[in-house]
């Protein structure tokens, strides 16, 4: 959604990519025109087309996830346009089935994202990256959001004591720029209702971040259920050696004080030397008594089957949960994926 008109608005529609499978939900993205039909990282998105809309068939759409990119970002001239034209009623029915909000890199106000919060009247999970709130702004925006009964977080920044004082959440999710400092977690903040934990990026202060997070993940969720760790905190690239064998030991230490149910390492393996590390990681943490260690290999968007440059090993006595994980990770977070599970370790 780009700049707008008084009775209409300008919209780069993405053509769908199915015409058989079922759409799950609406995203709607505010964003500059400028940065119409490309990602978050600047590269080219899905085929679409620009079309300028009224806002009657707009207000047909029920968007189901909302994200607000890039700088120039339109979002006070859209809420304002909204105020102006509409009633409250109409406003909170647009945004009724919102369960997901998104920035990143936007430069828009507190007030103006406050504003559009006030819209919803649920949301499930909060994103976030590469965002200029301070403190203060942030304490505003996190109780907002606890109003909503947020349940799940996406945190790029150091705002860690601020959502454990605002939030009650139960699934956290570490990625994004800057990252957040393992020393916040050394500190001893705890979140003690996050039972579902993702840790994909960390600021990186020196070669021992996963390290000494993996030391005190089990003080600071102490009721975690579920581990997703991306060895992209580690390394960009797995290979097997004395670093990466003491990082699986840690990794099962946590496995074994919290008793995890269900835990994931996803992890880049482009080449042969790559699959064996992988396979190898995978021995390890069979021979630990892991229950159900199984092993996956896909490729990611634009490599031909066969091709596969990731890998995933989901362990753990919740067979829904492992399912899950494999689920959107395997099958929906990776196009032209190869054919199912390579291999399934046994203990």
């Amino acid at each position: 959604m780009g700049s707008l008109k008084s009775d209409s608005v300008l919209v780069w529609m993405a053509d769908r990519s199915s015409y058989v499978e079922s759409t799950p939900g609406t995203v709607l993205r505010i964003k500059n025109p400028s940065k119409f039909a490309e990602n978050n990282m600047g590269f080219k998105d899905q085929q679409g087309e620009l079309i300028e809309l009224k806002w009657e068939s707009i207000f047909k759409l029920r968007p189901t996830l909302i994200e607000i990119n890039h700088g120039r970002n339109p979002l006070k001239e859209l809420m304002n346009n909204l105020e102006e034209n509409y009633e409250s009623s109409e406003i909170s029915a647009f945004f009724d089935k919102v369960k997901v909000l998104s920035l990143h890199m936007a430069d828009i106000s507190a007030d103006d994202l406050i504003k559009l919060l006030d819209k919803f009247s649920l949301l499930a999970a909060f994103s976030f990256a590469e965002t200029r709130f301070t403190s203060d702004e942030w304490s505003r925006i996190l109780t907002k959001l606890s109003t909503l009964h947020i349940r799940g977080i996406d945190i790029s920044d150091n705002v860690m004591e601020q959502v454990a004082q605002h939030l009650n959440i139960s699934l956290m999710k570490l990625s994004g720029n800057p990252g957040v400092d393992v020393k916040h977690f050394r500190n001893g903040i705890e979140f003690v209702t996050v039972t579902a934990l993702v840790v994909q990026e960390l600021f990186f202060t020196g070669e021992t971040d996963a390290e000494q997070f993996l030391d005190v993940l089990p003080t600071s969720f102490p009721r975690l259920q579920t581990l997703i760790w991306d060895w992209n905190v580690v390394d960009p690239e797995l290979s097997i050696d004395d670093r990466t064998k003491n990082i699986i030991a840690k990794l099962i230490d946590v496995n074994q004080k919290l008793n995890l149910s269900t835990f994931a390492i996803i992890a880049y393996t482009p080449s042969d030397d790559h699959k064996t590390a992988i396979c190898e990681t995978a021995r390890l943490l069979t021979n630990s008594k892991l229950e159900n260690v199984q092993l996956y290999q896909f490729a990611s968007k634009g490599l031909s089957n066969g091709m596969s440059n990731f890998s995933l090993i989901v362990a753990g006595n919740n067979a829904k949960k492992s399912q899950r994980i494999d689920r959107n990770v395997y099958n929906r977070s990776i196009n032209n994926s190869t054919n199912g599970k390579i291999a399934q370790i046994m203990r």
